[in-house]
């Protein structure tokens, strides 16, 4: 997804520009991929919520909960094995 591999933050103090990707590649982290909605109002069928983790953890399963009332996010679950 295009978004994924331009998404950048700014430094707070030197207003640099970081790419994010990029340094969690190196500490060897992915984003696990949400194909649902997770904000509530928005009209797009996009995750804007994020769940990262170690590669050196097996995803088992992922789970946007949509019948729970806590926020104008949906909670975004992961099991995930140790190996």
């Amino acid at each position: 997804d295009w978004w994924w591999h331009s998404l950048t933050a700014y430094d707070k103090e030197t207003g640099e520009e970081i790419v994010v990707t990029e340094k969690l590649e190196k500490l060897n982290i992915y984003r696990v991929r949400i194909d649902e909605k997770t904000f509530k109002p928005s009209k797009y069928k996009r995750a804007i919520d994020h769940i990262f983790i170690s590669k050196d953890f097996k995803l088992v399963d992922k789970n946007v909960v949509k019948d729970i009332e806590t926020s104008d996010h949906y909670p975004v679950l992961i099991r995930v094995l140790i190996d």
